[in-house]
């Protein structure tokens, strides 16, 4: 799934057990190349923002593994 997402120009991220949605939140915005910051709704107004502007594929590898609360977050 890396190699597909990195020849079709997706964000790829690797979940691992009890990843909630603070850790996906975080390696969207890594990836997006938007710096950090400690206040996770303006972080979330970041990545939205940046994905208006480019919308782009997002491929969750292990995706069972996200913990259930994150997916309704």
């Amino acid at each position: 799934m890396r190699w597909y997402a990195q020849k079709h120009n997706l964000i790829y991220i690797r979940a691992y057990p009890n990843f909630e949605s603070a850790s996906v939140l975080d390696e969207i915005a890594q990836k997006l190349r938007i710096t950090r910051t400690r206040n996770y709704r303006a972080l979330i107004s970041m990545v939205r923002d940046a994905l208006e502007l480019r919308p782009v594929t997002i491929a969750v590898d292990e995706a069972q593994l996200l913990q259930p609360s994150s997916a309704r977050s």
